[in-house]
């Protein structure tokens, strides 16, 4: 985490990615090689996404293809809930910890709450729509002004 928020914020590369993300025919016109810096992008995410699943097959003491099933929307969750916006070009690390955290948190209080895990996914499900609903609002929100 720690190297990734200093190589998003403070290197060439991280504003690279950020451009290629916001606005990839801008960047394109400014010289940036955009299918190499999102090739290099999902590269690493390949790389983190490996690295994951060995962790979580470490943990479980097994290598079954379907242990992260479901893990994807409470990611989403995590993402969108940190600010990160799905159409591209804006969030950072340290908004998705805080957004994790809070996911973390949520999950957990559900749990402890006995509520239904299939609750669980529609509570997730809603807290999604409504945080990209409201990040569709504020972008055009900032269009506007």
């Amino acid at each position: 985490m720690v190297v990734g928020y200093i190589a998003l914020r403070y290197t060439p590369y991280g504003r690279h990615v950020y451009a290629a993300g916001g606005n990839p025919e801008a960047a394109r016109l400014n010289g940036l090689r955009v299918d190499r810096i999102l090739t290099s992008v999902y590269a690493i995410m390949g790389f983190l996404a490996g690295l994951a699943g060995f962790i979580q097959s470490a943990r479980l003491s097994s290598a079954e293809a379907t242990a992260g099933l479901g893990f994807e929307l409470t990611v989403i969750a995590s993402v969108v809930i940190g600010g990160t916006s799905l159409m591209g070009g804006i969030g950072g690390i340290a908004g998705t910890v805080v957004g994790t955290l809070l996911i973390g948190v949520l999950l957990n209080g559900l749990v402890i709450m006995n509520v239904n895990p299939y609750y669980q996914q529609i509570i997730i499900g809603v807290i999604i729509v409504l945080a990209v609903g409201f990040d569709a609002y504020a972008k055009s929100r900032r269009g506007r002004q």
